[in-house]
């Protein structure tokens, strides 16, 4: 966990580990890349997770982005397949997990790399 000291006590911030909360429901960064990853006509993938205002690794919305000639709908099914918990949540929130094919993934500026996560803020567009 990510702790900062207040003068009255510890304030706890987040989780430090490789994991997000996507309405109530925790999910492993490594999984669900992984999962998307060996899906036959993915070259990468990426995720773009909506932020809610619960926490700071507290998501509403979750998008997989991907590069490669697979089709978004087969992708889409097989990881809501694989993970009850988003299934439950497609159920609940049709609109809060999405799977895009995409010419590139976002890289950062600065060092040209591209990060597994990308989190935006809910009015970012």
């Amino acid at each position: 966990m990510n702790v900062s000291v207040w003068p009255h006590g510890f304030r706890i911030i987040g989780r430090a580990d490789r994991s997000f909360s996507l309405r109530s429901a925790i999910f492993q960064v490594d999984e669900i890349l992984q999962t998307v990853r060996m899906q036959p006509g993915i070259i990468d993938a990426q995720l773009v997770l909506v932020r809610s205002d619960d926490t700071p690794k507290s998501a509403n919305a979750l998008s997989i982005n991907f590069t490669g000639t697979a089709e978004s709908t087969l992708i889409r099914k097989k990881i809501i397949e694989e993970f009850h918990h988003l299934a439950a949540i497609d159920r609940q929130y049709s609109d809060a997990i999405a799977v895009h094919q995409v010419v590139s993934l976002k890289r950062i500026e600065r060092t040209n790399k591209i990060p597994e996560i990308i989190w935006k803020g809910s009015s970012d567009s």
